[in-house]
C-alpha cells in the first residue's frame, strides 16, 4: 500500500513537471521564427535553403520531446482519474 501511495505521488510530480516544461515550451517557441524571414513573400529557393541551414535534425529531435512530454502528462492525468474513481468506489 505504502510503495502504491509513493508511486502515485512520483507519477503525479513527474506529470505535473512535464506540464510545466510543456507550457515553458509553448511559450518559448512563440517567440522562435518557424519560417524564413520574409515569410510567404520571400521565393521558395530561399525558404528551402534557410529551412536547410536551421539543422532539420534538431527540430525533429524537439518535435519528438515535445510529444512524450505531452505523453507523460497525459499519462499522469490518466492515474490522476483513476485515483479519484478509486476514491468513489470506497
Amino acid at each position: 500500500m505504502v510503495i502504491s501511495i509513493s508511486l502515485d505521488q512520483q507519477i503525479n510530480r513527474l506529470g505535473f513537471l512535464s506540464a510545466i516544461v510543456v507550457i515553458v515550451t509553448a511559450v518559448i517557441s512563440a517567440f522562435i521564427p518557424l519560417d524564413a524571414p520574409g515569410g510567404y513573400n520571400s521565393e521558395h529557393a530561399d525558404r528551402v535553403a534557410w529551412a536547410g541551414e536551421i539543422a532539420p535534425a534538431d527540430i525533429e529531435s524537439s518535435f519528438l520531446g515535445a510529444s512524450l512530454l505531452l505523453l507523460v502528462v497525459i499519462i499522469a492525468m490518466a492515474f490522476q482519474f483513476k485515483g479519484a474513481m478509486d476514491s468513489e468506489k470506497k
